[in-house]
């Protein structure tokens, strides 16, 4: 054989030219990596109405579909975490203003001290609370808070939601967030809603990386003394974040449930009012990397198939006049989803935002500012997900 490829080079050397070398194969060209937003085939919008014989339970779906510009989504541990002394000395550090920080009750000066260790008694027994309380400013009028508190049951588990609060004389968690008005700003308030963006932005960088803005509006004016911005921040995972829920914190059964990591922040023409950070979280390690997930259409056949059978129920039992489920946004995203064995997952699930507001006689409708996830859906598995209990 070797003589064989010889006598070929002396007859290309005879006739002038040089032995073509052998054509190595083309290298394979990596398959491009196709975003969710085509992966999942989900519609830019999504409409579905049922009714009830009697037409007093009704589903009513008229939704923009939301998915995050990434190309997977997998299934990570998650962890539920507490606030160190050391977090909250730093936070404090970062607010100390002209008035000194002071603990609330007892009013002897702050010197970086953590939370403060009591057993709780009578129905709370078992349980042990953390708690630093801060104040600074005259006693007298409104002034400046920091409250820092959580529960531990007997055996180390959390049994009540870990809360780091800071406030200047108001309620820290904004609840239901108005729409903006016409000119896309807060009523009454000179900074525009990007302005408030940066502010409150900024305050949420300096105590946790990596959150997104997850939803903004304006507080009504009565729970937050004048018009505000309230901005709602959550955890974003390899470019997807993790939905909102205006729960925060559930209970399963008197077991303590972790609810939705979220970073609730209100801004003024001044910046920030207040700041509340509920449910902290540790994110583990990769279980899964690219989940396989159910296109939206099979998701949407789940939803069509058990939202009315969900909420009718109630109309046998409590007899309400109307008894409408309303969803207006669908959002594809991760949830912190309780285990059997006791342990959370982040998983990759599409909630249905909206409202669930029976109406009784003499009641009123559902008030405009309720925005939640009135039905949620594991993405992989097709399991519907009851956010009270966690799973």
């Amino acid at each position: 054989m070797k003589r064989f490829y010889s006598l070929l080079a002396v007859l290309a050397l005879l006739c002038g030219c040089a032995a073509a070398p052998a054509a190595s194969p083309a290298p394979e060209e990596p398959e491009a990596a196709v975003p969710l937003t085509e992966s999942l085939r989900a519609p830019a919008h999504y409409t579905f109405e049922a009714a009830s014989e009697t037409g007093v339970s009704r589903v009513s779906v008229d939704a923009a579909v939301h998915i995050p510009d990434a190309a997977s989504a997998g299934i990570l541990a998650a962890e539920p975490a507490l606030f160190s002394g050391e977090e909250v000395r730093a936070f404090a550090e970062r607010h100390e203003g002209d008035a000194p920080w002071r603990h609330a009750l007892s009013w002897e000066p702050y010197c970086g001290e953590g939370l403060e260790e009591q057993a709780l008694t009578g129905s709370l027994e078992g349980n042990t609370s953390y708690r630093l309380w801060l104040t600074a400013g005259d006693p007298a009028v409104s002034r400046l808070s920091i409250v820092c508190s959580y529960w531990l049951d007997e055996t180390g588990r959390i049994s009540y939601t870990p809360t780091l609060e800071y406030s200047c004389g108001e309620s820290a968690a904004p609840g239901g967030l108005l729409p903006l008005n016409e000119d896309g700003g807060a009523d009454g308030c000179a900074i525009n809603a990007a302005q408030a963006e940066l502010y409150a932005q900024s305050e949420v960088d300096a105590l946790r990386e990596g959150f997104t803005l997850a939803r903004a509006g304006q507080l009504d004016r009565i729970a937050a003394k004048g018009r505000k911005y309230g901005l709602l921040f959550t955890r974003e995972i390899g470019g997807i974040p993790v939905n909102p829920d205006a729960a925060h914190g559930v209970n399963d059964g008197g077991r303590f449930v972790s609810g939705t990591e979220v970073i609730s922040v209100t801004v003024d023409d001044a910046g920030v009012c207040s700041l509340s950070y509920e449910n902290p979280m540790q994110v583990g390690e990769v279980l899964e990397e690219s989940a396989a997930l159910l296109p939206f259409d099979e998701i949407a056949a789940i939803f069509e198939a058990v939202a009315l059978l969900d909420i009718q129920p109630l109309e046998a039992a409590a007899a309400p006049e109307e008894n409408i489920l309303r969803v207006e946004e669908i959002r594809f995203g991760y949830m912190a989803v309780l285990q059997a064995d006791g342990s959370y997952q982040y998983r990759p699930v599409w909630d249905f935002y909206g409202s669930y507001w029976p109406v009784y006689e003499g009641g009123a409708p559902a008030p405009d500012s309720l925005w939640e996830p009135v039905f949620t859906i594991d993405a992989v598995d097709g399991t519907v997900i009851d956010r009270w209990r966690g799973y």
